[in-house]
């Protein structure tokens, strides 16, 4: 495997001037308009004087704050627009008054040829919203009954209804939620099921504010996923909010950046990048069978490297080769295969399905690439065997430990022999005990069996079983390190004198 020149970090942004001198971007055929938005809200005014306080009982005195301040802005039918600032900038004030939920102090808005708030009702019909912190569907009643309620809301033909609920059903994977109540679902299987709801009706726009908050790596690339689709094959028009500026890159070709209720950039993405872009660059190889540990301080760009590698993400510049293709490359549509064919994943939380057992856990991967019935059994005995985990096969994750968990997912990952296992904090969760044996069983993969692995990992411990570690500071290789012939407890010393000039101890290094 070879990774050449890939940007990973894109800062500066920040810095955009506060005071209104923008980057503006201006369209001529426009689903959405807004002319001179303004927001503005009433708040008492505060004083520690008590003959004050008293008085302002009876008369109120009251400051006005803007929270949006003649934002200006038009977007096309298709785009797909990254909205975005820091906390009290404007961004879900904006889209609230977009969806006809607040009425403008000031100025206008126009979706589709209509007022927002006047005609809302006629408004919510051409829309879909998302918001990370709230959910559409019913508490206590299973997601199809939601869904089936927002058919009758939405007046959705039957046939349309079905043929949507299929499509979305095979897209997010949402066959097993369907029967299961809201409220007993998990936080991404919960974001799946509303952004699904979202499109029952086939909205011309969606609104997206914050749609993979507080979500596993995994569960934000299929939404992301599901998103691109509907935008390319749709051309549905997305406004998306998000603190997750790998969301924004992502999803979105355009971005709008405001700050204090104003707007001061609107423009293309690669403009954006080349004004105020700061490119950090990797570049290494990995050889068949080598043992790679990732290793870096907070933020310097190790599980960003990995989400690049595994196309979870997408890199801004640069080549990822494996087996001499470059994957940066890969159609959309044989992303999903590719993972599946060439990649094995071990993920700090194990993400083993509570409804099977150890076995179909490990069988489903085989299942998925479309593996004999015959095959798999005997595949799985061997795998189980020479990771000590044949005992369990039959019982379910919540029976076993977490070191336990933990191999199955390391028999999962590798027994379609995939090319490269990327583990990202695969000990995370794990007590010292169950640590020290599934990295030796990590180690017997690589030696054994041969498998290529890239690790990444805080703990220097961990690391010192892999052959070859790659600091990163800042998004960028600071130093990397050879086991060689020296033991694994003096291979652990080296590791502490890098983490070290590092700046800060062990326990600052994720």
């Amino acid at each position: 495997m070879k990774v050449q020149g890939i940007n990973i970090d894109l800062t500066g942004i920040e810095n955009a001037d506060r005071e209104g001198n923008c980057i503006v971007r201006r369209n001529a055929m426009s689903q959405i308009e807004v002319r001179h938005l303004v927001k503005e809200y009433k708040r008492k005014r505060n004083t520690e004087n008590i003959a004050a306080s008293f008085c302002s009982m009876f008369r109120p005195d009251y400051e006005v704050l803007r929270a949006v301040n003649d934002v200006n802005f038009t977007v096309e039918k298709g785009e797909a627009v990254g909205y975005v600032g820091p906390n009290g900038s404007g961004k879900s004030t904006t889209i609230k008054m977009l969806c006809g939920i607040l009425k403008p102090t000031a100025g206008s808005i126009t979706v589709v040829g209509r007022d927002p708030f006047t005609e809302r009702i006629q408004n919510n019909r051409k829309i879909g919203v998302v918001f990370g912190n709230r959910s559409l569907l019913w508490w206590d009643v299973p997601v199809i009954e939601s869904y089936r309620l927002f058919q009758r809301m939405y007046e959705i033909p039957e046939q349309r209804y079905r043929e949507n609920l299929e499509r979305f059903t095979e897209i997010m994977d949402l066959g097993p939620l369907l029967s299961i109540p809201e409220r007993q679902l998990s936080l991404g299987q919960k974001m799946r099921c509303n952004i699904a709801a979202a499109f029952l009706h086939n909205p011309e726009i969606v609104y997206l504010d914050e749609p993979t908050i507080g979500l596993d790596a995994e569960s934000k690339a299929r939404i992301r996923e599901f998103i691109r689709r509907m935008n390319e094959e749709e051309r549905t028009t997305f406004i998306v909010t998000s603190h997750d500026f790998q969301d924004i890159e992502s999803l979105c070709r355009r971005i709008v950046l405001i700050n204090h209720g104003k707007i001061v950039v609107d423009d293309d993405m690669q403009m954006v990048k080349q004004k105020f872009n700061t490119k950090k660059q990797i570049q290494f190889e990995v050889d068949k069978g080598e043992f790679v540990g990732i290793m870096g301080a907070s933020g310097s760009g190790k599980t960003t490297l990995l989400n690049c590698i595994s196309t979870i993400d997408t890199a801004t510049d640069g080549h990822i080769y494996l087996d001499g293709k470059d994957i940066l490359e890969i159609r959309e549509k044989d992303i999903a295969r590719f993972r599946r064919e060439s990649l094995g994943f071990i993920f700090q939380d194990f993400n083993l399905l509570d409804t099977l057992t150890i076995e179909e856990n490990i069988a489903l991967a085989l299942t998925i690439n479309k593996v004999s019935a015959n095959k798999i059994d005997s595949q799985i005995q061997q795998i189980a065997a020479k990771l000590n985990i044949t005992d369990i096969l039959n019982k379910y994750p919540y029976q076993v430990s977490g070191g336990q968990k933990q191999r199955c997912a390391c028999a999962r990952a590798i027994i379609n022999h995939p090319k490269l296992i990327l583990a990202d904090e695969p000990t995370g969760a794990l007590d010292s005990h169950s640590s020290q044996m599934l990295l030796s069983t990590i180690q017997e993969m690589n030696e054994q069996m041969d498998a290529t692995i890239l690790m990444v990992t805080h703990d220097a411990f961990s690391a010192s079983y892999a052959n070859r570690i790659l600091f990163l500071r800042d998004g960028e290789i600071y130093k990397e390190i050879m086991k060689g012939s020296s033991s694994r407890k003096e291979f652990f010393e080296q590791i502490l004198e890098v983490l070290n000039t590092l700046g800060g101890g062990v326990n600052d290094v994720r």
